[in-house]
């Protein structure tokens, strides 16, 4: 009797204790994005709100898109964009400046102004930029169903390189400045326009020329509302809708490698040569840091994602910082090529190649590789180059550095990131934020060098076609997405004064 009471006694603090590992699981979760709640920002003056006439506005906002689209802006020319939305903003009476590039006048940046008509002493360096680019990429015409550069508007969509990326979130910016002015709205700290040049290539013209030649334009900004994240319908998730906010951007290193060796015939190779450890080295880097890494942003963008899926994905989605639970969720990450992105340190290699390409029987005495690597926040180029030498150096690898980029971030619970948030999932019932790493880099990485904080969303709802357009074929906008977009922006500046 003594053993079946033992064993029953073993069978209840089993019970109890499994009943509490359930308890917790279910408890333990990651933790939800933060979002401002019902007055902790401003609404628009119901008055003010009635005055918006949406579809006048739609409609002005299409005019200027189309006629910014049928502008050929392909890495150069954007001063006639300048001048075409200083034109616009003059007429106006907002005040405008243009920043021509001293190399090649054909490049500037355009800088407009609106003062704080009740200004707060609290506020004076934290006004709000709203920025994009002007430039775009080239185009394959005879793959686009509508002519790349007319801005024909069919059915309700607007089709033109850049009607995406990115002219169609400036005239966003440009119809948010214009209502601010228009209705009067007592803006509490300053509301800039500012529309770059040269994103699409490595921002010479453009971001690196006006932080370093022209730093005073930003005094009394905080806050830069720019591209980087996207909304999207139904494409991570069947049926969901979700808007992806660039909070941070990876790290870049390019890097050139080469190594040499003795030349020999290809009967006889030696033990030891160029390509063969090129190509031994290139194998080690690519299994080093296999793991994936889920810093604490990324937890919570994977919460975020569990309230777009449905339960048991939800239930583990949310508790994607559970011991119990990880090792569960790992391999769904590992299947997706943007999730690893997001949690490793990517290393593409981009060119291999010898200093002889005919003679299949030649060893070559030289060989050549080219290297791309994207960085997580948590660690730096330096770092990285380290470890690269360490293993370089056994196999007598040179490592040439062409590019460095520092991991860069903004953080997630700051005022700006949370009304920008309340104010998208608002206008779009359903719908779910997420914080987005982005493993490319955009203005905002020279920005949030000199201390801005920058958060990227053209806050409009996409399917994977229009998605698929940007920088491919057949880009389009539709009418619905252009007022979507610069409803959410225009609202974010009101809740923000």
């Amino acid at each position: 009797m003594s053993g079946l009471s033992n064993l029953k006694k073993i069978l209840v603090i089993g019970s109890a204790v499994l009943a509490l590992i359930i308890i917790i699981t279910a408890l333990w979760t990651a933790s939800p994005l933060e979002m401002a709640e019902e007055g902790e920002y401003t609404k628009l003056d119901p008055q003010k709100a009635q005055n918006i006439q949406w579809q006048a506005v739609t409609d002005e906002a299409t005019g200027y898109l189309q006629d910014l689209l049928r502008m050929k802006t392909i890495r150069g020319n954007e001063h006639q964009v300048s001048l075409y939305i200083k034109k616009i903003l003059e007429k106006e009476g907002i005040p405008v400046r243009i920043y021509q590039h001293p190399e090649d006048p054909s490049r500037s940046n355009l800088v407009a102004e609106l003062e704080p008509s009740t200004p707060d002493p609290a506020l004076k360096d934290e006004g709000i930029i709203l920025t994009g680019h002007s430039d775009v990429v080239e185009v394959n015409e005879e793959n686009w169903k509508h002519p790349a550069f007319s801005g024909a508007l069919i059915d309700g969509k607007i089709w033109g390189r850049g009607a995406i990326d990115m002219k169609g979130h400036v005239v966003m910016g440009l119809m948010s400045m214009l209502l601010a002015k228009r209705l009067d709205i007592p803006l509490k700290r300053k509301l800039m326009l500012l529309v770059l040049a040269d994103e699409e290539s490595d921002g010479k013209y453009g971001v690196k020329y006006m932080v370093n030649e022209h730093r005073d334009v930003f005094e009394g900004y905080k806050y830069v509302f720019n591209e980087g994240g996207l909304g999207t319908s139904g494409v991570a998730v069947e049926g969901s809708k979700i808007f992806n906010i660039q909070w941070a951007e990876k790290g870049k290193i390019w890097a050139e490698l080469s190594v040499e060796g003795d030349s020999s015939h290809g009967a006889r190779p030696p033990a030891e040569y160029a390509l063969l450890n090129m190509v031994q080295f290139l194998n080690e880097v690519q299994e080093m840091e296999t793991d994936l890494t889920i810093v604490p942003e990324m937890e919570t963008f994977l919460y975020q994602m569990g309230e777009a899926y449905s339960f048991p994905n939800s239930f583990f989605m949310k508790r994607n910082n559970n011991p119990l639970l990880r090792p569960l969720i790992l391999p769904a990450l590992k299947a997706n090529r943007y999730l690893v992105a997001m949690t490793t340190n990517t290393r593409a290699f981009t060119g291999l190649h010898t200093n002889e390409e005919d003679g299949i029987n030649v060893v070559a005495d030289k060989a050549f590789a080219k290297i791309d690597i994207r960085l997580l926040p948590n660690t730096t180029p330096e770092k990285y180059l380290d470890k690269l030498q360490r293993i370089a150096d056994k196999y007598k690898v040179k490592i040439k550095p062409v590019g460095e980029i520092v991991p860069n971030s903004s953080p997630m619970d700051s005022e700006f990131f949370k009304v920008m948030a309340r104010v998208s999932v608002e206008n779009v019932p359903g719908s779910v934020v997420t914080p987005l790493i982005t493993p490319g880099n955009t203005d905002n990485t020279y920005l949030r060098e000199i201390g801005l904080l920058c958060y990227g969303l053209t806050p409009v709802i996409l399917n994977s076609e229009e998605l698929g357009s940007t920088h491919s074929d057949n880009e389009y906008i539709s009418q619905e997405n252009l007022k979507l977009g610069t409803k959410i922006m225009f609202e974010t500046v009101v809740g923000m004064n």
